[in-house]
């Protein structure tokens, strides 16, 4: 039984991986269409800018409307630099301060210029405790949603003699 509780568990966990790397995914690729959006709209922004500085030259005045103009150049390019962040944060990589080169979030100098990285300074965060439902035949996390253990095939909807009343949870065990 335990070779199959163990292979139930390679495969959960691979599945995971595989799930966890497909949601990431997705958030890059929406993060990445924020990215385009923002620099379509500073293109535009660019651009009546340009009008607006063109005009002020021939009249002498207008040149207040493109400082408004500037101004959101610059909270869009804030917001690119944010995106940028939140997906090298994803990827687990960062910049080179130097070079801008992406690095390794473990890494302490940078591969393309030699620059020492300064080290992640990370905040804890404190989690609510998550209570995780347990297979009462082989100790298994049950996995969010599933009917049947994946580690020994286990029926959680099914009460049968052998289980409990309510189901195990990790919380209980400890």
């Amino acid at each position: 039984m335990g070779l199959f509780s163990n292979t139930g568990k390679k495969i959960s966990d691979t599945v995971n991986n595989v799930q966890k790397k497909t949601e990431d995914s997705l958030k890059v690729r929406k993060i990445q269409g924020q990215i385009r959006s923002a620099e379509e709209e500073i293109q535009r922004l660019y651009t009546a800018a340009g009008k607006c500085c063109y005009e002020a030259h021939l009249t002498g005045t207008g040149a207040e409307s493109a400082a408004a103009l500037y101004d959101n150049i610059t909270e869009l390019r804030a917001a690119i630099e944010k995106y940028t962040e939140e997906i090298d944060a994803i990827n687990r990589v960062r910049r080179c301060p130097a070079c801008n080169a992406v690095v390794s979030d473990t890494a302490r100098f940078c591969s393309s210029c030699g620059a020492e990285i300064p080290e992640l300074v990370v905040e804890p965060v404190a989690e609510a405790p998550v209570s995780r439902e347990i297979c009462p035949n082989c100790g298994a996390e049950r996995q969010e949603g599933a009917r049947f253990c994946t580690g020994c095939g286990h029926d959680f909807e099914t009460k049968t003699a052998e289980d409990p009343e309510e189901p195990a949870h990790e919380d209980d065990l400890q």
